[in-house]
């Protein structure tokens, strides 16, 4: 039996360590890759607890036949690489296993003072993927003809930031594990949390995950369109008041000088996110302040966010076809949301719905003809 085995602290697990995972298994044709979570990692301190990560990635690679979790190195002692290879040997003696280690090529030049080195390449195969740290120099070709490390060819870089997605800058996570993090509030979840009631919250998170399906579905980036789902609500529970000035100030006119209360949570979300989480993806930013109105010349993810705001499924309405159409083709489904939205709002008739300038512009430059 080959078995890959991949090392870290993963705190957390996202999308670079799964896609390496997957091209391992393949290149490798191996019949299991085991991700070995070091519970007291010598060279960081996790931010999550060894049993949370542990959980993270369970949920990212649910349905995967080939991965799994090993608890190999679930011990407070210090944990040398030698000593859980012995444990695996013995777990998967029955198997007659063949081990491949992964490990990165900035950790070639440093494969000499692993400890008993000489032990450990007897058990296992060296197996180096790209890091984005340069090239290997002369050392680590010395290290890796001495220990016979096979090199994955058509591995991808790992570009994917753990400290980003701890600070909630980045979501390039499966979705499963997303949710995870969410609903347990780990990492940046807990503060966002704190700016939401419950039903909001709720709210933000089906949004997010609407607006991944849709996002996967028509090739779009799934991270942002998480972040924009789960941070477009953020100031409902409340603004500060230096915000609402502010919003009123630079968008007051969109609204004729009468901004509703509806409206201000789009423009002061920008705010408390650039402020209080240092976020500053523009691309994000422009969706959730265009979430409610709209605008003409929106970007993909701009119409990605304001139809999964209006059609999530715990609005409690029949929006299946609408979901369906978005999935389809993001564009001609933001269409089909539009006209119902338009269509409700005109319904209601109530006050604070009436059409400000963007909304207009929205409907003209998207419907043109029928309006």
């Amino acid at each position: 039996m080959k078995i890959v085995l991949y090392g870290g602290a993963f705190d957390p697990f996202h999308n670079g360590h799964y896609l390496l995972a997957k091209e391992a298994l393949k290149e490798l044709e191996a019949d299991k890759l085991l991700f070995l979570v070091g519970k007291n990692p010598p060279w960081k301190k996790p931010l999550a607890s060894y049993e949370e990560r542990i959980a993270l990635i369970e949920a990212a690679i649910r349905g995967e036949t080939k991965m799994a979790v090993s608890r190999a190195e679930d011990t407070d002692e210090t944990n040398y690489t030698y000593l859980t290879v012995r444990k695996l040997k013995k777990e998967y003696q029955d198997e007659h296993p063949r081990f491949f280690f992964l490990i990165g090529t900035d950790q070639l030049e440093k494969l000499s003072l692993w400890k008993n080195i000489e032990e450990l390449a007897q058990n296992v195969t060296f197996v180096s993927y790209k890091r984005e740290t340069g090239n290997p120099g002369a050392l680590a070709q010395e290290n890796a003809e001495k220990y016979g490390v096979v090199e994955l060819k058509d591995c991808p870089l790992i570009a994917t930031s753990s400290t980003l997605i701890r600070e909630g800058k980045s979501l390039d996570v499966p979705k499963e594990e997303f949710r995870k993090i969410a609903l347990d509030g780990l990492y940046f979840a807990s503060k966002v949390k704190s700016f939401y009631k419950e039903k909001r919250y709720m709210h933000a998170l089906r949004v997010a995950e609407l607006a991944y399906d849709i996002a996967l579905s028509n090739r779009a980036n799934t991270s942002k369109a998480l972040l924009a789902g789960f941070y477009h609500d953020i100031t409902k529970k409340g603004e500060k008041e230096e915000y609402r000035k502010r919003a009123y100030s630079e968008y007051g006119d969109v609204f004729f000088g009468n901004m509703p209360e509806w409206a201000y949570h789009q423009f002061t979300a920008v705010y408390l996110l650039e402020d209080e989480f240092g976020f500053d993806d523009r691309e994000v930013l422009e969706a959730i302040r265009v979430h409610t109105t709209g605008n003409k010349e929106m970007s993909e993810l701009g119409r990605i966010l304001y139809a999964a705001d209006k059609i999530e499924p715990g609005r409690g309405w029949a929006s299946s076809s609408y979901i369906e159409a978005m999935k389809k083709d993001d564009l001609e489904g933001f269409k089909k949301v539009l006209r119902a939205n338009r269509t409700f709002l005109k319904e209601q008739n109530k006050e604070g719905l009436k059409e400000d300038k963007w909304t207009s512009a929205c409907y003209e430059y998207y419907l043109g003809k029928e309006i």
